[in-house]
């Protein structure tokens, strides 16, 4: 007989080595391939994006290659997301919406705010610190709550989970640049 589940009171949880440093800087030049831009946000109604004061990193979204070539992000991110949500929240988690690369440079940041909200189908947030941490300073990842291993967040490819409902924000450095990959996994919508 198995052992039952018992939830914790962890809202975070940071995992060393989710990609290789090898695998970050490919992530990154990935991303200059398809083209950074301005950040954008939601609007008050959900439907529409636009640019904001709030949020001033830039941006794009990672698509799937169609030779196959970089289908092992997608399968890495989601084969680690599937042990964090096993061990911590047992959310009913189907697949993951996106892939958004983001880059901070001094002064750029994302203010408090959540990744879901009644109706939305995001159940966990995943940010993976695609830099060094030698590559900037100040900055970084804020989740209000308790976070295990949160000594890690700033290393080279780990990455950080939290249910999409808590609110979080990026602090932006104050010198070079910090670089992350956003992954939002999803199931059926929140009531």
């Amino acid at each position: 007989m198995s052992e039952a589940f018992k939830q914790n009171v962890i809202t975070s949880y940071t995992v060393p080595g989710v990609l290789t440093p090898e695998q970050c800087k490919d992530v990154k030049a990935m991303a200059q391939l398809e083209g950074m831009e301005r950040s954008s946000v939601l609007t008050s109604d959900y439907s529409a994006s636009k640019k904001s004061r709030d949020r001033t990193s830039s941006s794009c979204w990672l698509r799937q290659y169609p030779d196959g070539s970089n289908l092992w992000l997608w399968e890495t991110v989601m084969r680690a997301a599937i042990d964090v949500n096993d061990k911590y929240y047992r959310f009913d988690i189907l697949n993951l919406q996106h892939l958004q690369v983001l880059c901070y440079g001094p002064f750029q940041k994302f203010k408090w705010h959540f990744d879901s909200y009644a109706g939305s189908d995001r159940k966990m947030t995943c940010v993976i610190n695609l830099s060094d941490s030698k590559d900037y300073a100040g900055g970084g990842l804020q989740v209000k709550g308790v976070w295990e291993g949160q000594e890690h967040k700033r290393e080279i490819g780990a990455g950080s989970y939290f249910p999409s409902y808590m609110e979080h924000r990026a602090r932006a450095p104050w010198l070079g640049k910090r670089w992350v990959l956003v992954v939002w996994f999803t199931g059926k919508p929140w009531l």
